[in-house]
């Protein structure tokens, strides 16, 4: 079970609307959150690899500029997908 670090994800959230719009926010990151946030990362949970992809082609680098952390994206659901692939 993955958890949600809530405080963060509402930083993260706010930040992201601030430098990229509501629009784009609810496009492509209203379906993540952070799952632990480090002093210089954060671990975001993101819906699919198509959306992992997107961001990070499209908006990295700007939101790590913005945030002055790297962003590392996980996807949900990866360790039982990895485990189903085992077997």
């Amino acid at each position: 079970n993955v958890s949600k670090d809530t405080e963060a994800t509402e930083r993260y959230r706010q930040a992201l609307i601030n430098l990229l719009g509501f629009i784009k926010w609810e496009q492509w990151f209203a379906d993540t959150f952070v799952e632990k946030e480090y002093q210089t990362k954060l671990i975001v949970r993101v819906p699919s690899p198509v959306s992992a992809d997107f961001i990070t082609k499209h908006y990295r680098t700007k939101i790590e500029q913005e945030l002055g952390k790297s962003l590392e994206f996980k996807l949900f659901g990866v360790k039982s997908l990895a485990n189903a692939m085992k077997n």
